[in-house]
């Protein structure tokens, strides 16, 4: 096949593309794209311009290059799946005895570290989110307890009520995905700031006239609060003391769980407090405590450096 033989077999999957599969023109665009590129590189690289005759080897050569040239595995992926639509269309179009895509995987994307904050970060959070006695600050600052001294999700501290704490067995039950139900300790420092919003909490609600549903957070309007009110005041309050460039309600979850870890504490348990459904999910904050233990090598052992 030559070169303009190729050019016009990429031609034919465009249209096929375009108009039997209705991809976007966007979509179009960049498997066009990425063909042409990688039949330039076969044949410039391999010694092969042939689309045709292309095996699995030189696709995972061509990968390698992706990858050394700086490129993303995300990239990377993105274009084999176009390789990939493109010699199934071969297939079925009669042009090939073998897809050499078939046994060709996506690479293993990198698990971002998540993003957390150190314990004097927190600390600070803790203590800035406290402006006066108002409803509003006090009401704020059992966001922010709750989402770092219990590791919880956005939706489950949403969805909580009063009855779910325990101040007698000092445990808090929280209502997990698919409805899984486990219990956090309830410690010193949120009993203590739980204690002095109960009374604002309480007066915002014979403020406002209306009945009391018996939500933990609730909004100004003395209603139950909602996401983005949660996201709202941890955007408000963690842009007083850092300046990441994530600062979503997750971000307290993740220190609450990195923590854990760099105190000492077990992984089962920890996964066990963040509500994960397997050890895997958890494991990623093991990263964390690994890095945390060789800063702390590197500074102590006088051969470390």
């Amino acid at each position: 096949m030559t070169k303009e033989l190729n050019i016009n077999i990429i031609n034919k999957f465009v249209d096929y593309i375009s108009y039997e599969k209705r991809m976007s023109e966007h979509t179009v665009v960049a498997y066009r794209t990425d063909i042409e590129s990688f039949s330039e590189y076969i044949c410039e690289n391999c010694g092969l311009c042939d689309l045709t005759e292309v095996r699995s080897m030189q696709i995972r050569s061509w990968m390698a290059e992706q990858i050394d040239g700086g490129q993303t595995k995300t990239t990377v992926n993105r274009k084999l799946s176009s390789l990939k639509t493109f010699y199934k269309f071969l297939k079925r179009e009669g042009l090939l005895a073998e897809d050499p895509t078939l046994c060709i995987v996506s690479l293993k994307k990198d698990r971002k570290l998540p993003t957390f904050l150190t314990e004097n970060e927190i600390i600070s959070l803790i203590n800035e989110s406290i402006e006066d006695d108002s409803f509003e600050s006090m009401r704020d600052k059992m966001v922010v307890v709750m989402l770092a001294g219990a590791g919880l999700r956005r939706s489950e501290l949403v969805s909580m009520r009063l009855h779910s704490i325990d101040l007698y067995r000092n445990e808090i039950k929280v209502i997990g995905k698919r409805d899984k139900e486990r219990l956090i300790p309830l410690n010193a420092y949120i009993k203590e700031v739980l204690s002095d919003y109960l009374p604002k909490r309480a007066e915002r609600i014979a403020d406002a006239g209306i009945e009391d549903e018996g939500w933990l957070i609730i909004s100004n309007s003395g209603r139950k609060s909602y996401p983005e009110l949660i996201y709202r005041i941890v955007r408000q309050r963690l842009s007083m003391v850092v300046s990441k460039s994530k600062m979503s309600p997750h971000i307290l979850r993740h220190t609450f769980a990195t923590l854990l870890m760099n105190g000492g504490a077990d992984i089962n348990s920890v996964k066990e407090l963040l509500g994960h459904e397997s050890l895997s999910a958890t494991q990623i904050y093991t990263h964390n405590t690994i890095e945390n233990i060789k800063k702390t090598y590197k500074g102590a052992h006088p051969r470390a450096n």
